[in-house]
């Protein structure tokens, strides 16, 4: 109404001069609507009603997202702030501790390691490896609690650091790669940053150095026996020594030696141990780079006899000299010791049925400071057969067949018990299946795969190593199987065992087997053998005797089961050489002294069924 009130003063003003009809006309019309007060109607207010709805709706949706717009990108600005800085944070550590400790590895949970084998990551679509080591440095949680977390505006970052090896990079260079994952109103959000780090040097060098096995990890010996590792120290930094310790917890009071000049552990044992690598105290000289050094961890007699049977697990722990507060200054490398009053690597549980033998086996004499021992006797240090080779042998005899070779088998029973076939005898051992129907032209298919503990040489009615008679010409040298160890120069004491199943072949009715122990020289490798000593008592003939005689073998263990047999010395004193003119070690072979034309009989050795072993006291 004011506002009609106001036009009306306007009309009056603007138009005084105007005296039409149709002016007065208007004039009364907007008095009348000013005096009106009836409103709008329903629908006008719905429709008004609707459009503001639709309006202010569109206003809070765009005002909406483009608050979520603005929270999203601050939280990628952070998770990428967040993964710049720790990436920064690795350029300040050290080179040498420039690695992901094993325990930042979490393959349960960490969505961007694959554990298929050693630990990667995808890095621009190519899979680099993880470098790991005890010890190291990147992604490790204050707190150890994984994986490691940062909450900031109250968003939680998982962060995730690995240190790889780029792809076609060198030992001087390195790849940090930072992923930061969080969760976005349900969403998995990442951000990755990467860089490479060169090896480069800043103020002093850094230590730079490895500790690594020379010997096996694990020792096991019996109480009051010396227990040795060889470890090995190769420096790759600058000019430094080392302090040797024991770890914090260690079970074990561990001493440590240099080797002798023959790189063994020397003995006696040096009055005084070793705390430092290189001995700056006997005026040896800083290892430089590339350079490297021996020592021995020793746990004495005196150490090992006050040891229940039981594990125990030990560390060694080295420190730079030059820079021992460098966070690359400390390796520690970890050890094992089984002590046991039992006999080492005797046989376990036997799964197969044979004839036992009339006398039990005699037991191992117990000598202060050696280890009661079980060398298992199987075919090579290797999971199958050496080549066949298909000859005439002897030459121009005729006799055509399957042989082990006589060349080119080192014996290497690393991953196996250590006593392995030999192959050194003029001819090798037949080992074909004695199936003429595939003569003059047998092929390999014909011949079973043998892992190194089988003696499937025959069909399977038959099982077990052939050994033919002395007196067939044809097979003059198969008479003899012959067996020798791995370690090298040892001493031996008290008594020896040779425990072995047998059972005749060909219908034949007796069994007459001899044995004996020696030693062989690897280094020379002469075939040559020393010190043949020839048993003191047998299974057959407990009160003296050195050969094995069963005249009636189907009465006395038929149902065509292996016959148990053993062989006893008595009173043995062999020392191991001195020095690194010979490397000898202790070997055991058996013939068939069968006088009986065709009196060939099978050898059972596998060792879940015929657990056959050569035992002695060693040092």
């Amino acid at each position: 109404p004011q506002f009609l009130k106001l036009v009306d003063v306007l009309v009056d003003t603007c138009f005084v001069v105007v005296r039409d009809g149709r002016l007065r006309n208007r004039r009364g019309r907007l008095r009348r609507l000013a005096r009106d007060d009836s409103g709008f109607t329903l629908i006008e207010a719905v429709v008004a009603l609707a459009i503001a709805t639709t309006v202010f709706t569109a206003l809070a949706y765009a005002a909406t997202t483009a608050i979520k717009s603005t929270q999203i990108g601050r939280q990628n600005q952070q998770a990428a702030d967040l993964a710049n800085q720790v990436i920064e944070d690795t350029r300040s550590i050290d080179w040498g501790a420039l690695f992901n400790d094993p325990t930042t590895l979490q393959c349960g949970t960490d969505p961007n390691l694959n554990c298929a084998g050693d630990p990667t990551i995808q890095v621009d679509g190519v899979s680099e490896p993880v470098l790991e080591k005890s010890g190291g440095l990147v992604g490790v949680s204050p707190d150890g609690i994984y994986p490691v977390t940062y909450a900031i505006n109250n968003v939680d970052y998982q962060v995730f650091t690995y240190v790889t090896t780029p792809d076609g990079g060198d030992g001087d260079s390195r790849r940090v790669t930072a992923y930061v994952n969080w969760d976005d109103y349900g969403n998995d959000r990442t951000r990755i940053a990467s860089t490479i780090v060169t090896n480069s040097t800043r103020g002093l060098p850094l230590p730079e150095y490895n500790l690594t096995w020379a010997s096996p990890t694990e020792v096991t010996v019996n109480p009051g026996s010396l227990a040795a590792w060889k470890i090995e120290l190769t420096n790759q930094g600058a000019p430094d020594s080392f302090d040797i310790s024991n770890g914090e917890t260690n079970p074990l009071q561990l001493k440590y030696y240099l080797p002798d000049a023959n790189g063994d552990l020397p003995d006696p044992l040096p009055a005084q141990g070793l705390t430092q690598v290189p001995d700056k105290a006997g005026g040896q000289p800083a290892l430089i780079a590339d350079q490297s050094a021996s020592f021995f961890a020793v746990c004495d007699e005196a150490c090992t006899a006050a040891l229940a049977n039981n594990t125990y697990e030990a560390s060694v722990v080295s420190q730079s000299v030059t820079q021992p507060d460098a966070d690359s200054a400390v390796e520690v490398i970890d050890l094992s010791l089984v002590v046991t009053d039992q006999v080492i690597g005797g046989p376990g549980n036997v799964s197969s049925s044979f004839c036992a033998a009339d006398e039990p086996l005699p037991t191992l004499a117990t000598v202060s400071g050696y280890n009661q021992v079980a060398y298992k006797l199987h075919n090579s240090g290797n999971a199958d057969w050496p080549e066949y080779e298909y000859v005439e042998s002897p030459p121009d005899s005729g006799n055509f067949g399957f042989w082990l070779p006589t060349t080119g088998n080192s014996l290497d029973s690393t991953t196996q018990s250590p006593m392995a076939m030999n192959y050194i005898e003029d001819y090798g051992i037949r080992v074909d299946k004695l199936n003429p129907g595939t003569y003059p032209n047998p092929t390999l298919a014909d011949l079973p795969a043998l892992p190194a503990y089988s003696t499937d040489l025959e069909p399977t009615s038959t099982p077990g190593r052939l050994l033919y008679p002395g007196t067939t010409a044809s097979t003059s040298v198969a008479e003899v199987a012959n067996w020798q160890g791995d370690r090298v120069n040892r001493d031996y004491r008290g008594n020896m065992t040779l425990r072995l199943f047998v059972k005749p072949v060909s219908g034949v009715n007796d069994v007459q087997l001899a044995a004996e122990v020696f030693r062989y020289d690897k280094k020379k490798n002469s075939g040559t053998v020393s010190d043949v000593l020839t048993p003191a008592r047998t299974s057959t003939a407990p009160a003296g005797g050195s050969t094995v005689s069963i005249s009636n073998f189907s009465s006395t263990c038929g149902d065509g089961k292996f016959q148990e047999v053993w062989f006893a010395w008595d009173s043995i004193v062999l020392n191991g050489p001195n020095g690194n003119k010979a490397q000898q070690v202790l070997g055991v072979r058996i013939f068939n002294v069968n006088s009986s034309s065709g009196s060939k009989f099978s050898v059972g050795y596998d060792h879940e069924a015929y657990p056959a072993t050569l035992q002695a006291v060693e040092e």
